[in-house]
């Protein structure tokens, strides 16, 4: 018990074990933005939540605070929720002409020093046979996603700001 008690308090064994957890849980949440489509999603908007929670009122008071709120979700929405849902991926799905449906497809391409990256491709389908598929511009999707996450930041301010009117209201 005592050489386990005293392993604990050796400082370069917690800061592996930090690593080692920070590590696995990166490869995790890689792993399921990349497998389920909405999980990053899901995870965005309860983490954008639960910071509105707790510093809501400095966010929405000061100009600063509520830009870099709307920066740092959009970026993280950019970089975590490529795959998007079947709600954030209407927009996108608006660029497909007509008689074709949206088809998301998870490529994994190797790089020259053998490093594994996913890459997301949306593409529109013909529902009948002999039409062409069209492959939709990395830069669309993209745009489109980045939009989408601006909106919806500027929403949760939105909602927020009411929420906390309304609560001042009946105190």
């Amino acid at each position: 018990m005592n050489k386990i008690k005293e392993l604990l308090d050796n400082e370069w064994v917690i800061l592996i074990g930090v690593l080692l957890g920070l590590t696995v849980g990166m490869i995790l949440l890689g792993y399921l933005t990349d497998t389920f489509e909405g999980f990053a999603s899901i995870v965005l908007l309860a983490l954008a939540i639960a910071l509105l929670w707790k510093y809501g009122q400095d966010v929405i008071k000061n100009k600063g605070p509520m830009i870099g709120f709307i920066l740092v979700f959009t970026f993280l929405g950019l970089i975590f929720d490529r795959a998007g849902n079947f709600i954030y991926n209407k927009p996108i799905e608006m660029l497909c002409p007509s008689q074709t449906i949206l088809n998301r497809k998870i490529v994994a391409e190797e790089d020259y020093e053998g490093n594994t990256q996913n890459h997301h491709y949306f593409s529109c389908y013909p529902m009948e046979r002999g039409q062409a598929v069209v492959e939709l511009p990395l830069y669309q999707t993209v745009g489109i996603r980045f939009i989408e996450y601006i909106v919806i930041g500027f929403v949760l301010l939105g909602v927020y700001w009411v929420i906390s009117r309304l609560l001042n209201l009946k105190k």
